[in-house]
């Protein structure tokens, strides 16, 4: 079975295949009504090929032309009438035939035999004529050579291929064979492959026609003259494959007595029969247009035009077009034009005036559902109308009014929130009716950018409660709910306006819950109805006393309809016109509604509507300005007048006005229709046609085979979108059009057309190209094209509404932008004022920002603020939302100060909204160093914002993300055309924030191979295939659809696949150590102190991953926390003698299996049978399974680690842990509880042995003081960067200088003690303790580690870059309050010789002393460097 979706997606394959094959078929003129056969004709012919093939074809406007220079061709026997040789009564005689006959021929109910006998006497009588009139021979080929008959255009280029081929061609005509062959040796010498089947005419001595060789042929007949002439088919059977060409639907048989015909394909030319044969047409304007163009259509015989849906017409070029075309011909036929749209005109100035004006009509009709006409119409035959009023349910009922409350409310509040808004018509009432939306939309779109956010948010939550209220009518209760339970979210709460909080609100999700299996009244009530019209349908006979029934049934089949409205008022019309088009049938109308609900509510405020827009049309009717020639029927009417003067000289006359010496008139003004332009037919898709014409010069459309528009014999011009551009440059066939252009114009132009919303440029421009062409490749290949094709000249245009081009803009926007910044400069502004002035603005970030820019910071993520406004403004912005983290960087326009911080200059060139490309390419610094982040996520308010990612070397993906804030309607399309998504009215960042999530969380489950794929050692292309494997695994793991028994193999072939690529590129344990030491592995803050603890404690440690167990095993003895107690589970590689991966010890372990693996190390749980309390940590809801080994467990202390999607999953973890740390949390809970612990049975040891336990109570107790003193001291992660020159000094000395712990007190004078207290011997790393001096806490007593990396260079040692990881825990007032912090610096060769010095800091600050942390980090590690750069700058310290 084919669906309809499956036969329109095939239908659109095929012609895709046919235009593939055969170009010729893009043609906008060819139809077909089955591709797919077409498709299957075509392919049998090219593969039969020209030794199979035949040609047969009629000649009269088949071969021949049906015009010719606007006006009609001549058919063979219309050369010989319209010959000077005939007098005006015999010509009037062959008229008098033609009226009598061509009805009969073209008349579609009398059948084709009555038609044949009919035809001949036509024929025969006409031949009658001709002979009666002294036809001769040689005067045939004198009228031949004068008379308007031609060739159609490519005739004879096909005689020729066909010749060349040997291809018959029969020539198969009901007209005058001697006329046809005086034609073709005229215009086309007949070749040998060519054969005349038609009328031949006898002639005697003397040259006069005397009769008819053989039967006449008509056209009904063509079938038994072809079976006649079987001896031709005959000696073609060897052809079985044949092309017919004809001009009725007579001429498809003429291919009968073709001998085991194979592959017949028709094509017929469907000329202007379709229009003579009168009625009422259906035509669509784009071929409607060009027939009017063509003069195909005898505008003077139209009767007149029907516009439907005349309410937009105004927005329609075509149709105007076509109006326009119309009447400039056709004075005296009609133009009638319907709408049934009255609430379309109500809005906008003068709608219903421009849109008459477009019409061209004179007269305004109203016709309401009141009107005493349709009334009466309507109610000559009343139907039987039974209105069934149902009730709703209890829960029904609650949901309604909970519903109406919350509308009302929300209606309130944002008249309360715009008290300067006009806004009568936002109501309670109005907000029930389906048209509210749009209303709401067109009013307050003007000002939606004045809006304020609250607003904002209001009006997209009353649109949601709108359509909740309609399902709750039209829906089924199952559907509802889920509707509803979508709703229910954490994030949808925070996003709402508030209406969430409300108790209608939990009414509303309480009692959809209750309705889950109730049964729509609706439904019920229509069981009932069909059971009634059964009933009535088939009436049960009734006697009395048992004797034969006195009613008995009907003897004829009743057929009865049922027709399911979708609302009342769709239910009424049906009823009116069904009953008004047959008033003998018997109609019965149910009309089911919700009694005293919206649902009614709504039907009745529309039905209001409905009168006062009529009651609006009839006020501006009455005052109507109506101008006498408003039908165009005069010659001075100003839409008709075709305006031939040049563009230019008309812009000219504007700016400095006409000529006085000439009465106002232009210099060589050309006349309407002294110009011709001849236009591609495809080409009236967009409106410069039709702006061609109006500019008074005449368009010819024709299907040309070269270019779009030809304006002379050496100019033609080939137009171009920017998608079809791009498109046709890496496809090719932009070279083969430029290359056909040079070849046959002396003058090609190629016309590239920009929409006007797109920066016009294409300097390395991306916004608009395609994921599979970039920008460098398009340009490249336009280079190309020009120096292929010298002669090609570029036309380089915004779309045709549009005025001054980019480059015409760019100096403007650079004054303004300069004039701007005088001001400034004038007035003393200084960088305090600056400051100043931030603070006390309302500027607020977008919603989700602040967000984005921690998870950005928190994964390291370069995000560059990239700006055509003030780097300093959005520098303090940025600091003062507390959102300019060291990942943040900006190019902007700066401002230069001077010593005292006034603003005396700019620093660089300024940048505006249409060089952002430009600036790109100029940063490239910046993009250099992040060469290896090929992907982008782009985001922009203009389409200008979209080059803003030229700059990136080698991108693979650009994301781009558009905020259309204002003017949506009018510039939604090109915004389309440029971003991938685009989010409109003022978004939040919720997407984005998705997005930046989804990537993290999709890096997440990388992690257990990318410690070794993502180093510099590892290669790219098997880097390519992990990327490959998590597209194609990672939906299957988080996918919610799926079942844990069906996810696990998909899991475990992951894992496989990826260890086959380490084995097989033969990785060996020594590059699984580098890899793990040239990593950034970071364990988490205060890891180090739990895992000391714990050991100190004596306290066995379980490590349980589904990752890399000998990578987990480096990290911790890299990170020095690898100690007895530690014991790991997880996938072990197997090496064989010479280190190299040759397996895997044991079954895989997956993020599915971790309670089964548990189960299987039962050993290590029965060995610490002794210790029932265990503490668990995780950050997944499967790791809270990894404590079911566990012998006899008294008490399981979850403790779960939620790092990213915290809105989305924090549910779920809370229902899996006991407690939950947010946000890539500390060690400090843990390790508080530890200690605690520790701390209990420090205190109890003295009655161990008698092993008495605390009571459930105490512990309870004391985890609740722990958690409280854990969220008390909660923190946050700031991060800072510090960069510097060393000069005169080499990486190596310079790590060399730092690492020392002799040169700690000298570097920071606030040390007062600093102590090595663990040193490995052969190693370069240590661990420390320190005593630091603090002004407002005093001493500060703190342990640190440090270790020192480098790689050095093999031809100059001194030259490799080094580095320095340390993490630190300071502790203040007693040691009762510690903080972590960590410090990467790193040692690389500078530009001059010396060393490129760069510092990463990140200090874990608490939340009530945020700043001012900060603030001492920042001030302290500045002196710190300063301190460094003089110690270095003097002799004593000079390594050299």
């Amino acid at each position: 079975m084919t669906v309809a979706g499956d036969v329109g997606e095939e239908k659109d394959h095929a012609i895709a295949e046919l235009q593939h094959l055969i170009p010729a078929f893009e043609a906008s003129c060819i139809r077909m009504k089955n591709p797919s056969d077409v498709l299957e004709k075509v392919q049998s012919l090219l593969d039969g090929g020209i030794k199979e093939l035949q040609v047969i074809a009629d000649f009269d406007y088949t071969l021949s032309r049906f015009h010719f220079n606007g006006s009609k061709c001549l058919t063979c026997y219309g050369v010989v009438e319209h010959s000077d040789m005939f007098t005006e009564e015999y010509r009037q005689k062959l008229l008098t035939l033609k009226d009598k006959y061509y009805p009969i021929e073209i008349c579609h109910e009398m059948p084709v035999e009555q038609k044949i006998p009919l035809m001949r006497e036509w024929y025969s009588k006409g031949n009658g004529l001709l002979m009666e009139m002294g036809l001769q021979l040689e005067v045939i080929s004198k009228i031949v050579k004068t008379a308007n008959v031609h060739l159609r255009c490519g005739t004879r280029e096909m005689f020729e291929k066909l010749a060349a081929k040997s291809v018959p061609l029969l020539v198969f005509s009901a007209g005058l064979g001697d006329v046809i062959e005086e034609i073709f040796k005229s215009q086309a010498p007949m070749s040998p492959n060519m054969h005349l089947i038609a009328n031949r005419f006898n002639f005697n001595d003397e040259g006069k026609a005397i009769g008819l060789k053989g039967d006449l042929i008509h056209m009904f007949n063509k079938n038994e003259t072809a079976v006649r002439n079987s001896e031709y088919f005959g000696d073609l059977s060897h052809r079985p494959n044949v092309i017919l060409m004809g001009d009725s639907t007579g001429d498809s048989h003429m291919a009968e007595g073709v001998v085991g015909p194979k592959v017949v394909f028709k094509i017929g030319f469907l000329n202007d029969k379709y229009y003579l044969e009168g009625g009422v047409l259906f035509a669509s304007p784009r071929i409607l247009v060009v027939d009017l163009l063509m003069n195909r259509v005898p505008i003077h015989l139209i009767s007149g035009f029907i516009v439907l849906k005349a309410h937009r017409v105004v927005e329609s070029c075509q149709d105007a077009f076509i109006l326009r075309l119309f009447r400039q011909k056709n004075k005296t036929g009609f133009v009638k034009a319907f709408s049934c749209s009255p609430l379309s005109f109500k809005s906008g100035f003068c709608q219903v005036s421009r849109v008459m004006r477009s019409l061209f009509v004179g007269k305004l009709f109203l016709w309401p559902r009141i009107h005493a006409s349709v009334k009466a119409c309507l109610e000559k035959d009343p139907a039987e109308v039974i209105e069934v009023h149902l009730q709703l349910t209890e829960p029904m009922a609650h949901i309604q009014a909970s519903l109406l409350d919350l509308i009302d409310s929300m209606v309130k509040d944002i008249r309360r929130c715009n008290p300067m808004l006009e806004l009568e018509e936002l109501t309670t009432e109005d907000a029930l009716t389906r048209d509210f939306g749009k209303m709401l939309k067109k009013l307050l779109d003007p000002i939606w950018h004045q809006l304020s956010q609250r607003t904002r948010q209001l009006i997209a939550d009353l649109n949601t409660l709108r359509a909740i209220l309609q399902d709750l009518a039209q829906s089924d209760c199952i559907a509802f709910e889920r509707k509803i339970s979508h709703l229910r979210t954490t994030e949808m709460a925070m996003k709402s306006s508030g209406w969430m909080l409300m108790d209608a609100a939990q009414t509303l999700f309480v009692e959809a819950k209750k309705r889950m299996v109730e049964i729509s009244p609706k439904w019920t009530a229509l069981a009932e109805i069909l059971d009634e019209e059964k009933r009535l349908a088939n009436p049960e006979p009734v006697g009395d006393d048992g004797e034969e029934p006195k009613i008995s049934p009907p003897s004829g089949v009743i057929l009865r309809v049922l027709i399911v409205a979708h609302d009342e008022r769709a239910c009424m019309q049906i009823k009116q016109v069904y009953k008004a088009r047959n008033p003998e049938r018997p109609l019965r109308v149910y009309l089911m509604v919700f009694a005293g609900t919206f649902e009614e509510q709504a039907y009745l405020t529309s039905i209001r509507k409905e009168k006062e827009a009529f009651k609006h049309l009839a006020q501006e009717k009455s005052t109507m300005v109506i101008p006498e020639d408003a039908e165009g029927r005069g010659e001075d009417h100003p839409d008709l007048a075709r305006d031939p003067t040049k563009a230019s000289d008309q812009a000219i006359a504007n700016l400095v006005g006409p000529s006085s010496r000439k009465g106002g008139l232009l210099d060589n003004q050309p006349k309407p229709g002294e110009q011709m332009i001849i236009v591609d037919m495809r080409e009236f898709r967009s409106e410069l046609p039709s702006l061609i014409h109006r500019r008074g010069i005449d368009i010819y459309p024709v299907t040309i085979e070269v270019g779009d528009y030809i304006l002379t014999p050496d100019i033609c011009v080939e137009r171009k979108s920017i998608s079809d551009l791009i498109q046709s440059l890496v496809s090719g066939r932009l070279y083969n059009q430029a290359q056909a252009m040079t070849r046959t114009y002396a003058r090609p132009m190629l016309l590239i057309e920009f929409d006007h919303n797109k920066p016009f440029t294409l300097n390395h421009g991306r916004y608009y190209f395609s994921s599979d062409a970039k920008s460098t490749d398009v340009t490249a290949r336009l280079q190309l094209l020009t120096l292929h094709f010298p002669k090609l000249k570029i036309i380089w245009s915004p779309e045709i509404c549009h005025e001054l081009t980019v480059e015409e803009k760019i100096p403007h926007s650079i004054d303004w932008f300069m004039e701007g910044f005088y001001i400034f400069r004038d007035m003393g502004l200084d960088l305090g004022t600056i400051k100043y002035m931030v603070r006390s603005a309302k500027v607020d970030l977008r919603c989700g920002t602040h967000d984005m820019m921690e998870l950005l910071n928190k994964n390291e993520v370069p995000l560059l603020v990239f700006s055509a406004g003030l780097g300093d403004v959005i520098e303090e912005i940025l600091k003062f939302q507390d959102s300019l983290t060291p990942n943040v960087h900006i190019i902007s326009n700066r401002f230069e100060f001077d010593e005292s911080g006034k603003i005396v200059g700019l620093k660089g060139d300024v940048i505006h909204p249409f060089n952002k490309n430009e600036t790109a390419t100029v940063h490239s610094n910046y993009f250099e160093d992040l060469s290896h982040r090929p992907n982008v996520i782009l985001m922009g308010d203009s389409t200008g914002d979209a080059n803003m990612a030229d700059g990136v070397i080698d991108p693979r993906f650009v994301l781009k993300i558009g905020f259309l804030n204002l003017n949506i309607e009018q510039r939604l399309k090109s915004f389309l055309d440029t971003f991938d998504v685009v989010l409109l009215d003022d978004q939040t960042m919720v997407l984005p924030n998705q997005v930046l999530g989804a990537a993290a969380e999709a890096h997440k489950n990388d992690r257990w191979h990318a410690f070794l794929t993502e180093s510099d050692r590892f290669p790219k292309h098997l880097r390519q295939k992990f990327t490959e494997l998590k597209s194609k695994y990672l939906p299957i793991e988080i996918c919610h659809e799926l079942t844990v028994e069906e996810k696990i193999p998909h899991s475990i072939d992951w894992f496989m696949e990826g260890f086959y690529i380490f084995r097989d590129m033969g990785l060996d344990l020594g590059t699984i150590k580098y890899m793990v030491r040239s990593a950034k592995v970071d364990l988490r803050c205060g890891t180090h102190d739990m895992m000391e603890l714990l050991n100190k404690n004596e306290v066995p440690l379980l490590v349980f991953s589904a990752g890399l167990g000998d990578v987990i095993e480096e990290i911790l003895k890299f990170q020095d926390s690898l100690t007895p107690n530690v014991h790991i589970i997880s996938n072990r590689f197997e090496f064989d003698e010479s280190g190299k991966i040759v397996g895997l010890k044991g079954d895989v372990i997956h993020p599915f299996n971790k309670n089964e693996t548990a189960t299987v190390h039962s050993n290590y749980f029965e060995d610490l049978s002794h210790r029932p309390n265990v503490i668990l940590m995780g950050d997944s809801t499967g790791d809270a399974n990894m404590a079911d080994g566990v012998i006899d467990p008294r008490f399981v202390l979850k403790i779960g680690f939620l790092n990213l999607n915290i809105e989305q999953r924090l549910k779920s973890f809370l229902d899996t842990f006991d407690v939950v740390l947010l946000d890539d949390q500390t060690m400090v809970l843990p390790n508080q509880v530890l200690g605690a612990a520790a701390e209990a049975h420090k205190n109890d040891r003295w009655h161990a042995s008698s092993k008495v336990m605390f009571s459930r109570t105490y512990v309870l107790a004391v985890l609740i003081v722990i958690i409280a003193v854990g969220v008390m001291s909660w923190k946050r992660e700031r991060r800072l960067n510090f960069d510097v020159e060393l000069p005169g000094i080499s990486p190596q000395e310079a790590a060399a200088f730092v690492f020392s712990a002799e040169n700690a007190k000298k570097l920071n004078p606030l040390i007062i003690k600093f102590k090595v207290i663990d040193e490995t011997e052969g190693t370069d790393k240590y661990r420390a303790e320190y005593a630091e001096y603090l002004p407002v806490f005093g001493t500060n007593n703190g342990y640190a580690s440090y270790i020192l990396l480098g790689s050095h260079d093999a031809k100059n040692p001194d030259d490799g870059e080094f580095s320095i990881s340390s993490n630190h825990t300071n502790c203040v007032v007693y040691d009762s309050f510690c903080t972590d912090s960590w410090s990467r610096m790193y040692f690389a060769p500078g530009d001059s010789g010396g060393t490129k010095f760069r510092e990463e800091i990140g200090v874990m600050c608490p939340l009530l002393m945020n700043d001012f942390c900060l603030t001492q980090t920042l001030e302290n590690r500045k002196e710190w460097i300063q301190k460094l750069t003089d110690l270095l700058a003097t002799s004593a310290f000079n390594f050299r």
